[in-house]
This record gives C-alpha cells, structure tokens and sequence, in this order.
C-alpha cells in the first residue's frame, strides 16, 4: 500500500490471505466413477460437486463404490443419487466383503452435504450350494466408519442385509464426528448372523454405533428392522444402536424394531458412559 506522508511517498507491505474451495463437477455417472471411484490414492482425491441428479440403475457397483477412505468435500448441491443396488452379483466365499457405498473411512477433514440418496441397496447374502453355507455382507450402510461431517443428508427407501454394524446412514460415528439435519426413511433392515461368526452387532435407524460423537436434529421414520438372531448385541435402536459418551439432540423415530435381544430402544438401544 502506498500513501503520501510529509510530502514524500511511502509503502507499507501488506499480505492477503484468501481461502476458497474448489470443485470438480460431477455431471455423469461417468464422471462420479472419475472422480469418486477411480482413484489408487486418497490424496488424488478432489471436492466435487453435484450439477445433476445421478440414476445408476443397472450400473455395476464396482463403478459405485467409493473404496478409498474420503478426505474432501461431498457436496450433492441438492441433487439425488438414486436406483443404487449393490447387493448386485454378490457372491462371496467369506463372510468378511463389503457392499457400502463408501468402503473406506470419512476422514476429520470429510465433509458430505446436501445430498439425497433414494432407491439403494446395501449389504447382501450369498447361499453356496457347494459348501452348504449362507455368506453375509458384514457392515452394510451408506458410510462406514465416519470421522468427518454429514450434514443434510437424507436417504429414502433403503434396504440392508448385513451383520455386526448394521444402519440406514453410518455403521460407526467416531470420534469428533457429527452427523446434522439428516434423515432415513423407508428403511427395511434385516440382521443375518452368520452360523460360523461370533460378530457383536450395532444396530440402528441412522447410526450404528457412536462414540463421542454428535447426531444433532436427524430422524427415521417408517423403519423396519428385523433381528431374528444375534449372538451378541449391544444395542438395537431406531436412532442409535449403541452411544459411548456422546450426544443426541433433537431426535425422533417411527417406526418397527422386532428383536428377542436384549438393550432395544426407540431412540438408543443402549448409551454408555
């Protein structure tokens, strides 16, 4: 900056900070397999943008699922993705495959908003004629284990077949995470235990399981959960399954719960702290 002073010019060095982000925008189904799916390192990864509504019916889930762990921002700009079936050719050997939309973990620095997910499917059961044996997807949901923000994220019409983490939105909230004005609706969720698995199951509405962690103004309506057997629960909830030292506020559930387990609840089925 320069300025007169006693007649004389003089300058003063002055430095400017401007943040901003930047996306990418996501137009196509094509550009979400860009953009979301075919990076070979999290660090490749970019904000992006929704500028349209995305229909992967009929599209294979491998071209879906985002497998790495995300560490950016998700912004679905008010827009759906919808007719999503990743119970699609499953056919495991093992009861240890996941079939989420986001395999990988949602980093602190993650943020997904304004996004609606309708029509999808998660999770998945294989019956082997050879061995005799019924394979489970474990861990089904929309996100895995969260440690960044959801915020105005809304899915509807949901279906989940899975064991352990079971949930319409989030299998786990971890630490610091925060899930804000979002909601599930439609969700028809059924528990498969595998015979030869000793799993614990987190079971719930919208989250799973929560660890000092916040779910603030979120909602399920019009659940159905279904747990028929369970060797070991520690919480089956319409909101949260099981909650260790953390904070619901604002909260409502509606919905069916039918379980011969033991911590059910409307809104947590067990909160420790």
């Amino acid at each position: 900056i320069s300025y007169y002073q006693n007649g004389k010019v003089k300058s003063n060095a002055v430095s400017y900070t401007l943040k901003a982000d930047f996306f990418r925008k996501i137009y196509t189904i094509d550009d979400w397999y860009t953009y979301m799916v075919s990076r070979t390192n999290a660090s490749q990864f970019e904000n992006v943008k929704l500028e349209a509504d995305l229909d992967f019916s009929n599209v294979d889930p491998s071209r879906i699922m985002v497998k790495l762990g995300f560490n950016r921002i998700l912004d679905g700009n008010g827009h759906k993705i919808e007719h999503i079936n990743l119970q699609r050719g499953f056919n495991a050997s093992n009861n240890t495959t996941i079939r989420r939309l986001f395999i990988g973990d949602l980093a602190h620095s993650a943020t997904v908003r304004n996004l609606f997910i309708n029509d999808y499917m998660a999770g998945g059961t294989y019956y082997n004629s050879t061995k005799g044996k019924t394979y489970v997807a474990r861990a089904a949901s929309v996100f895995g284990t969260v440690y960044g923000t959801i915020e105005n994220v809304h899915a509807k019409d949901i279906t989940i077949t899975t064991y352990e983490y079971a949930a319409g939105l989030v299998c786990y909230l971890a630490a610091s995470g925060e899930i804000m004005d979002s909601s599930v609706t439609n969700l028809t969720l059924t528990y498969n235990d595998p015979d030869d698995v000793n799993a614990e199951s987190f079971i719930g509405g919208v989250v799973g399981r929560m660890n000092e962690s916040r779910v603030t103004h979120c909602y399920s309506q019009h659940i159905d959960i279904k747990v028929d057997e369970t060797k070991s629960t520690y919480g089956i909830g319409g909101i949260v399954g099981y909650a260790v030292n953390s904070v619901i506020d604002t909260a409502y559930s509606e919905g069916k719960i039918v379980s011969r387990a033991q911590k059910v609840g409307g809104i947590v089925g067990h909160y420790y702290c």
